[in-house]
């Protein structure tokens, strides 16, 4: 068998090798004639020299920057190649030195990604903390600047990189689904508040079209009330409606004022003041007896009295009616404790009046234990919460007034049972 040494390679029965890498068996390159030997070793040196080039290339511009890892890929890919590329030259330097490079560039990559994974859970520490603040516009500038800061910070350990990513994304994610279920929940009240505001001025348009207006004076009062209580909307939708509403108004006691000119010689005010007086006098026996015995029939019956009877002195209305109000009031929550009773305790009505304070005591306590409870969470809720004025601030402060409301009459009522 013929064989030829060569630079980086060999011929053997007129076959062109090239040295394997790293001691590997040479790489066949092609066949050659004696005469054509020369030229052909000649060409594959060049391809070598391509190769080498391309190396030295991406040498310098690992040398030159501080990007390292991203260089990474192209370095394996060429170290791949050098194994079968068709070439005579001197492969295992170029492939010792890529080695040196790849290994250099991996510690850097692992050194990196560990202060990556460093960086993100600090920055998952700072979105938690800001999370716990109640102010959407506030918690949304801090996770557009945190998550800018994401974005910058490369990737962390393959081992944690899931983990951290998913938690990331699921924290934000919490808060713009909060952010978007609380704009839809306020959508749906502005559009609640659209929807009475229209309804009251549509009862205002009927009323002011009928006749006999004193006896819808008590509803437009009420309507007047609950537009006071239906809270914001915008001021653009506001305002038609508003002038609409005080249109309607100022029409109807105009028209009032014109009938009851007509009317007054007909109108015995201090005779209905007595008669209502009556009423009260009445309703307070019944609030009285309200624990101890069912006042239906004779409650409904005071009420039609008190609907029935006409005017009385115009500095009498108010006191008037918040004496009538706060007495339904109460003598409704006594009706409550007296069914109450009368449910749980057999026989409750035919014990003794003894006997049924103590337990009517008891259910009293137990109701106003129940209601503390519920007022003092009520208040924490709305100390820790940050509503902006015109959102759900007047529906909370109704809602507070009642709890207060339903301690204080049962407080009462223990009062009135001790004595």
């Amino acid at each position: 068998m013929a064989e030829k040494d060569i630079s980086y390679g060999l011929i053997r029965d007129n076959e062109l090798y090239r040295r394997g890498l790293n001691g590997a068996d040479p790489v066949l390159l092609k066949e050659v004639s004696q005469e054509s030997s020369e030229e052909m070793i000649a060409h594959y040196e060049k391809r070598f020299e391509k190769v080498h080039s391309q190396f030295t290339e991406l040498e310098n511009r690992i040398l030159g920057t501080e990007n390292k890892g991203s260089f990474l890929a192209k370095l394996l890919n060429l170290k791949n190649l050098l194994a079968t590329h068709d070439g005579l030259g001197d492969y295992d330097s170029i492939y010792a030195k890529i080695t040196l490079y790849e290994n250099q560039i991996t510690d850097i990559i692992k050194s990196n990604r560990q202060r990556n994974t460093d960086i993100k859970n600090a920055l998952l520490l700072e979105l938690e903390e800001a999370l716990k603040n109640n102010d959407f516009h506030e918690v949304g500038l801090a996770i557009k600047d945190i998550k800018l800061r994401w974005l910058k910070t490369g990737s962390a350990d393959a081992a944690v990189k899931d983990e951290i990513e998913s938690r990331f994304t699921e924290l934000t994610q919490s808060f713009f689904d909060k952010r978007q279920s609380f704009f839809d929940d306020k959508k749906m009240l502005v559009e609640s508040r659209r929807r009475k505001y229209d309804t009251v001025i549509v009862e205002l348009e009927k009323i002011v079209e009928k006749d006999e207006l004193q006896k819808h004076v008590a509803r437009v009062g009420q309507l007047q009330k609950d537009w006071k209580e239906i809270g914001h909307i915008p001021e653009s939708e506001y305002k038609g409606r508003n002038n609409k509403y005080w249109e309607l108004c100022n029409l109807f006691y105009n028209e009032l004022k014109k009938d009851r000119k007509k009317n007054s010689n007909k109108e015995d005010y201090k005779g209905n003041l007595k008669l209502k007086q009556a009423v009260l006098d009445q309703l307070k026996e019944q609030e009285h007896a309200s624990l101890h015995s069912d006042i239906k029939t004779k409650l409904e019956q005071a009420k039609k009295v008190w609907k029935s009877i006409g005017k009385v002195p115009r500095g009498e209305v108010d006191n008037l009616n918040t004496s009538y109000m706060d007495l339904l009031d109460s003598i409704s929550e006594r009706v409550f404790i007296f069914q109450l009773a009368s449910r749980k305790y057999k026989g409750f009505t035919k014990m003794a009046v003894e006997e049924r304070n103590k337990l009517l005591i008891k259910i009293v306590n137990d109701l106003l234990y129940r209601d503390k409870s519920e007022l003092d969470t009520f208040k924490e809720n709305m100390d820790n919460m940050h509503v902006n004025k015109g959102s759900f601030v007047d529906m909370l402060e109704k809602k507070l007034r009642n709890q207060e409301k339903r301690v204080s009459s049962k407080q009462a009522i223990l009062k009135s049972l001790k004595v």
